[in-house]
């Protein structure tokens, strides 16, 4: 399901093989109802940093697997 405001969250696309193209399954990464995010970028240390415009914070994730 797409949401009505993509621009407010960071979404995830994973694309599956379907004959002789593709199809994508889309879904939530980081919702962020009240926020903006302008920028995701992965930084030297490994973790994925979202810049939110609106609310003037970056979030840092880091991957625990």
């Amino acid at each position: 399901m797409f949401p009505d405001d993509p621009g407010r969250g960071v979404m995830r696309v994973q694309l599956q093989r379907s004959g002789g193209g593709f199809t994508a399954t889309r879904d939530w990464f980081l919702d962020l109802p009240d926020g903006r995010p302008v920028d995701v970028t992965v930084g030297p240390d490994g973790c994925l940093y979202v810049a939110d415009w609106e609310n003037g914070i970056i979030f840092r994730i880091v991957y625990d697997g």
